[in-house]
């Protein structure tokens, strides 16, 4: 177990060098390639400081993978805080009757074109984009509307539920590819060369000055 520590305190180092490049990215609303920089040091500093003799390519290379770990880990935290304000501001969807029936107006629609019937649809809205009483045909919101009148409590509440289940989980979904999407598309050459910086920096400690 102690020849492995240094893994354990590269990790550490990483993960508080992903915390500060979150937090300064988050609360100043711009990010410092330079930190990057500094979390490569930092963690091949603490992999040779935990690894003392033992020191040497393999710690050096594993020195590298774990700041590239963190960096990467660093932005994006950053991306998802700022995606959590962002959705916290916009709110989700507020679940009312008409919300839920829309839902049921879906499957009717899904089923009619599943039976090749062609949708009139009286706005430039159509299937899954529609969600206002007057974005769907009158027919077909009338069905809907009359199947939820007619559930009980019990089905209505279901119903409510899994709507807002659906929302909650289409958001995280949202969420989780635009993080990702973001995570590289605003990378240009400043970053490059930085992350280059704190690979080699982090490799080269690492390994005991390449010894």
């Amino acid at each position: 177990m102690k020849s492995y520590l240094w893994i354990i305190a590269g990790v550490i180092a990483a993960a508080v060098g992903a915390a500060v490049w979150a937090a300064i990215a988050y609360y100043a609303h711009f990010e410092l390639a330079w930190i990057a920089w500094l979390i490569g040091i930092a963690v091949g500093g603490a992999v040779v400081a935990t690894a003392g003799d033992n020191a040497g390519m393999a710690t050096g290379v594993a020195a590298a993978a774990i700041a590239i770990a963190g960096i990467l880990g660093g932005k994006y935290a950053a991306i998802r805080m700022d995606l959590g304000d962002f959705i916290a501001e916009a709110g989700i969807a507020e679940v009312t009757d008409d919300f839920v029936i829309s839902f049921i107006a879906d499957d009717i629609v899904e089923e009619r074109m599943a039976g090749g019937e062609t949708i009139e649809w009286p706005t430039e809205w159509e299937f899954g984009e529609a969600s206002e009483p007057e974005e769907y045909p009158a027919d077909i919101w009338a069905e809907a509307e009359d199947q939820w009148n007619r559930g009980d409590e019990a089905y209505r509440q279901q119903y409510r539920t899994y709507v807002q289940h659906t929302v909650e989980t289409n958001m995280a979904e949202f969420v989780n590819d635009v993080s990702e999407e973001a995570l590289f598309a605003n990378i240009d050459l400043f970053d490059m060369l930085f992350f280059l910086l704190a690979i080699i920096s982090a490799w080269k400690i690492g390994s005991g000055g390449g010894d």
